[in-house]
């Protein structure tokens, strides 16, 4: 991977970036089992096997175009809302994992701004302990996020919910088409602080939805907004879709090798949050200057 840039490292360092946490970061944790988070696809695999024989015609077809979002719209629908809650429950909150080093890391680049889709607790409950409950925790359906924001307070945005409100999880194709007009004023959020802060995405993918709903539409409107960063394994993406990709959201990718459990990421971003640091370090002097 290529060294973390000094813009990327000048803009965490006077706070002025938000970090987006993905599902990527969640799959590093572990329980007192050794046992995982399951991925998106493994968690609608499992669903699926709670099916019938009979209700599980044409969903392997979706999940295997890579349509999630329409699976499990299909999946919640055939297993019913009540048991969809159930295995949600069981398979994220239950085992209850443990954060990995990753969560460790982004947290330590003590960013204002931390924004996931994640619903399950691994980092809120690490940053609970850790900074004793002086990180707020919200989602997009609270409806005083913008006041928090404008006062500066440290804070983690849950924008598709938390697995305590699994009623409110944003998790089907029907959600996010709900969301966009239920909750405008989040997403509208999120655009205003792509327009003034820069985007670090750990963990996420370029087919994440909530990217093409609020980046692409953010820099066509506003095309010299500031450049986002992604770190995404090799070989994602490449060749034509990588350039497409980058000219509608101008996010630039930081390609690593995914060897090794994603350990050039995590070594990646613990070499930032020391640059970091420094960079902070060398502010404060000046200041005392």
């Amino acid at each position: 991977m290529n060294a973390p840039s000094s813009s990327l490292v000048d803009a965490i360092a006077k706070r002025r970036s938000v970090i987006v946490m993905g599902s990527g970061v969640s799959a590093q944790s572990k329980n007192s089992q050794g046992m995982r988070p399951p991925t998106w696809r493994g968690f609608l695999d499992k669903a699926l096997g709670e099916l019938e024989e009979s209700k599980r015609r044409g969903i392997k077809k979706l999940l295997n175009r890579g349509d999630y979002l329409t699976s499990c719209d299909v999946i919640q629908r055939r297993l019913g809302k009540d048991e969809f809650k159930n295995l949600l429950k069981r398979e994220f909150l239950d085992p209850k994992f443990e954060a990995s080093e990753l969560h460790k890391l982004i947290f330590e680049l003590d960013s204002k701004l931390v924004i996931t889709p994640n619903f399950d607790k691994i980092y809120d409950s690490y940053v609970s302990a850790e900074a004793h409950g002086t990180v707020v925790l919200k989602t997009h359906t609270d409806s005083d996020v913008i006041e928090g924001v404008r006062r500066g307070d440290r804070m983690i945005l849950k924008m598709h919910g938390t697995i305590d409100s699994p009623a409110k999880l944003i998790f089907t194709r029907s959600d996010y088409t709900q969301a966009r007009t239920k909750h405008r004023d989040f997403y509208s959020l999120i655009e205003s602080l792509g327009l003034t802060h820069t985007f670090l995405f750990i963990g996420c993918g370029v087919s994440d939805p909530d990217i093409s709903l609020v980046f692409e539409d953010m820099f066509s409107k506003y095309p010299d907004s500031p450049c986002h960063v992604m770190s995404i394994p090799k070989n994602e993406i490449k060749g034509v879709e990588e350039e497409i990709f980058t000219e509608l959201t101008n996010i630039k990718l930081i390609k690593y090798d995914p060897k090794d459990g994603h350990k050039a990421v995590v070594d990646w971003v613990r070499d930032l949050k020391f640059k970091v640091q420094e960079k902070r370090e060398e502010l404060a002097q000046r200041l005392d200057w």
